[in-house]
């Protein structure tokens, strides 16, 4: 029995006319079950595929052992039945999997959706294109208002379509928070905050957009200034940024 492990999501993307133009084209939510020697291959798609693929490659080695041609593919949840004979590579060797979509190539740039809730200022907005996230695809949008408690983040689907509602992340602590922000690669909202009074970094847990955690430990001063002890560890941020991976993460401010 071949043994699969979620491993990526590929971007293909590929053309339309310009009056209609289509999405970037992606898969999201992988997954896959086994039963009586049967696999089936799920994932999500943002757009009509005009062509798909499942690529394998051996676990170890990182090297393509071969693929599977999809048909008859469709926008939204798509599943793949294929059985354990079928599949690339040798009995027991274990597998990591990907899928790769083709659609009808951006020609140019459209606007997605045009929604007039929010209030304030659209001041930054990020989408989550990290395979390890759960969160993967969703859009972020930072409404930001001085007066702080109306400031909120809209959470968009990877298909677009918006949460009922927006959230405020709201830790005594943090200050204007719906600004500028970025997503580290577990999904995670890493919120800065410009404010003398409420400086700082601030990690939101997507699961809970409701709460915001100070990233650095110590003792605010009026200025901004944050020390632990007699050592200066942050202060007032207008943003931040996470490149890297795992032991080799990087956090520039």
């Amino acid at each position: 029995m071949k043994k699969l492990t979620l491993f990526a999501i590929a971007f293909l993307a590929s053309v339309v006319s310009f009056a209609a133009q289509p999405k970037r084209i992606y898969a999201h939510g992988l997954s896959v079950s086994v039963a009586e020697n049967v696999y089936t291959f799920s994932f999500n798609a943002n757009e009509t595929p005009t062509a798909g693929k499942l690529v394998f490659y051996d676990a170890t080695s990182a090297e393509k052992v071969g693929e599977v041609t999809l048909e008859n593919l469709v926008e939204g949840k798509n599943e793949v039945v294929i059985a354990a004979y079928s599949l690339p590579g040798d009995a027991g060797q274990q597998l990591n999997w990907s899928v790769e979509l083709s659609a009808a190539a951006v020609t140019a740039y459209e606007k997605v959706f045009a929604d007039a809730s929010h209030q304030y200022r659209r001041g930054f907005s990020n989408v989550d294109i990290s395979p390890e996230s759960d969160y993967f695809g969703t859009v972020y949008v930072a409404d930001w208002c001085k007066t702080k408690t109306n400031s909120k983040i809209y959470v968009y689907s990877p298909v677009y379509s918006k949460s009922e509602t927006g959230y405020n992340p709201g830790s005594p602590d943090a200050g204007w928070g719906c600004s500028r922000f970025t997503i580290a690669p577990n999904g995670d909202l890493w919120l800065t905050d410009f404010s003398d009074g409420h400086s700082g970094l601030f990690l939101v847990d997507p699961a809970d957009l409701t709460k915001a955690t100070q990233f650095f430990a110590g003792d605010r001063a009026s200025s901004g200034l944050i020390k632990n002890g007699d050592v200066e560890v942050g202060s007032s941020l207008s943003c931040a940024t996470l490149y890297g991976t795992g032991a080799n993460t990087n956090l520039l401010l």
